[in-house]
């Protein structure tokens, strides 16, 4: 509108209650403190008494919680791209004047909540004007660059009562600002004139959709006088602002205008969602209301329901649960943690490939081949495992020589012990390998595997098998543990002849019978430390006057 038209405006009426009355918003305090969890626990223990209530709670299996997420919304949109357009044709000094004097003050207001907030600055005027619209400056984070862009404000021109307000809009929705990807846009504009429609090739239908497609919310100022000429004469702002979720006030004076644009941002509603973004296999849940829209600082109180399934075993579980607010993720995820506790022991279910292992018989003190036993977790669960054998006297028979076993045994792995036995006694000797496996819930399971091995008795005789006093015979081993020292006596004899066993666990030594010994069957025994004795087969003394009989040589 052209400055004459302006005369009438001695007084601007308040025509309307805005919301949030936005005359008492500079005195309002802003929201203290964090969001709010509270928890209610069924089926479950609830966190120990005296611990800040907060996003962990203890369930049993098949057990179900609870938990109440409040979120206060700031009081201003977040991540906000406010662009300020103004009309500056002749008649609206009085109102720049207001918003020049106050550019800072909006910005730091609105910065106080949203650190990053973004501005930028535009104006229109109307067709046959130096130009319909212009922007000022593009959007920027500086305070100065705003006030020096809203400096260059000047009212002039207009034409006829309506302006060119609807092309503005279109131009900014349609990338005239560049505003950011992830952002809150806001247009502020503020006039005392409605829009010509179509203005410049857009009409309101278009306008709207342009600026609802690219989530832009208008809070329109209304400068003009009721009865003469407002922004809103034709309903045109009633539309835009209903239909993108802004607001529209009115100023009563020019000088209310940067507190109407500062209370407009702040009664923009928010809309609140929320969603689960993924949990562990062993929990589901869910959240309710999944958006609601509330006033800007307003609070919503999200219901998460969590289950337990009953199969779950013993441990820690979480969901992440993603907030936003006007479509804008709340930083990351909040993860809700479940201990759960009181599950049944898992079974251990450990298989072995053997229950007996056999070493076989071989000479005393000689090892015999080793033999192997497989294990493998068939059970559902990771298995501690300790393989040990019965306490044994030393030197020990058996031992495990190696073994591929780790502490733990993942679900269907295997793993091979190798058992090895030398025999230190003749005749058979048994022990056991003991398996105990356990699950990490306290389930625990034994096994028993029964070792044999049989040391086979040394030999040892003569050659030859008969003699006569004060003749030397030899002494004739097999079956001696390799490198052991044997001692040889006569059965009744006193002197010891002293023998060592080659690797193969024989000998053979000389012995003298001795003459004073009487005819007829004689022993002898060979002794080795730690083994005993063995004893010989019989050996025949002969009578030292027995003659071979007389040979008769028939015709």
């Amino acid at each position: 509108m052209r400055a004459a038209s302006a005369l009438a405006a001695a007084a601007l009426l308040v025509a309307s209650v805005p919301p949030a009355a936005y005359a008492e918003f500079l005195a309002a305090p802003a929201p203290a403190g964090g969001p709010g969890l509270r928890i209610s626990v069924a089926d479950g223990p609830a966190p120990p008494a005296g611990e800040p209530a907060g996003p962990a709670i203890g369930l049993t299996p098949g057990g179900s919680a609870v938990v109440v997420r409040s979120v206060t919304t700031a009081t201003i949109p977040p991540r906000p791209d406010v662009v300020l357009l103004a009309d500056t044709t002749g008649s609206m000094q009085a109102a720049l004047n207001d918003v020049r004097i106050n550019a800072l003050r909006i910005v730091d207001d609105i910065r106080s909540v949203q650190p990053d907030a973004r501005f930028a600055v535009a104006e229109y005027r109307d067709v046959g004007d130096a130009y319909a619209f212009r922007v000022n400056r593009d959007l920027t984070a500086e305070p100065y660059a705003v006030q020096d862009a809203v400096d260059t404000w000047e009212a002039s021109g207009g034409g006829d009562t309506p302006e060119a307000g609807l092309h503005a809009l279109h131009m900014i929705a349609t990338g005239a600002v560049t505003l950011r990807a992830e952002s809150s846009p806001i247009v502020v504009i503020f006039g005392d004139a409605p829009s010509h429609d179509p203005s410049l090739g857009h009409d309101l239908a278009g306008t709207v959709e342009a600026l609802t497609s690219r989530g832009i919310r208008v809070v329109a100022v209304d400068v003009g006088i009721p009865g003469w000429s407002t922004l809103d004469d034709a309903g045109q702002f009633t539309e835009i602002t209903g239909r993108t979720g802004g607001v529209l006030l009115r100023a009563a004076e020019p000088t209310d205008v940067s507190n109407a644009i500062l209370a407009g941002i702040r009664a923009i509603q928010a809309t609140v969602g929320a969603r689960i973004v993924d949990c562990d296999p062993q929990l589901s849940a869910t959240v309710t209301p999944a958006e609601r829209t509330v006033d800007s600082g307003g609070t919503v109180d999200l219901t998460v329901s969590v289950t337990v399934d009953p199969a779950a075993r013993n441990g820690g579980y979480a969901c992440r649960l993603e907030i936003t607010v006007d479509g804008i993720v709340q930083g990351g995820p909040e993860r809700l943690v479940v201990e759960v506790t009181g599950a049944a022991p898992d079974v251990p279910v450990l298989y072995s490939d053997s229950t007996r292992l056999d070493l076989g018989e071989v000479p005393l003190g000689t090892a015999a081949p080793a033999r192997t036993v497989t294990l493998t977790n068939v059970g559902d669960y990771p298995l501690s495992l300790v393989a040990a054998l019965a306490d044994q006297p030393a030197p020990a028979v058996f031992a495990i020589n190696t073994s591929t076993c780790a502490p733990t045994l993942a679900v269907a792995q295997s793993c091979v012990l190798e058992v090895g036995a030398t025999p230190r006694a003749i005749g058979a000797v048994t022990s056991v390998l003991s398996l105990a496996s356990s699950t990490d819930t306290g389930g625990l399971a034994a096994q028993a595997l029964t070792l044999s091995v049989a040391g086979r008795s040394p030999v040892l005789q003569f050659n030859p098998g008969v003699g006569r006093p004060g003749q030397v015979v030899d002494a004739l081993g097999t079956g001696f543990p390799a490198g052991a020292t044997v001692a040889l006596t006569w059965a009744g004899g006193t002197d010891p002849v002293t023998v060592v066993a080659d690797a193969a666990g024989g000998f053979a030594a000389p012995m003298v019978i001795f003459e004073d010994g009487m005819a007829g069957p004689r022993t002898a025994t060979a002794s080795v430390a730690g083994l005993g004795e063995v004893t010989s087969g019989s050996f025949l003394v002969q009578s030292p006057t027995t003659q071979p009989g007389v040979f008769t040589r028939r015709r």
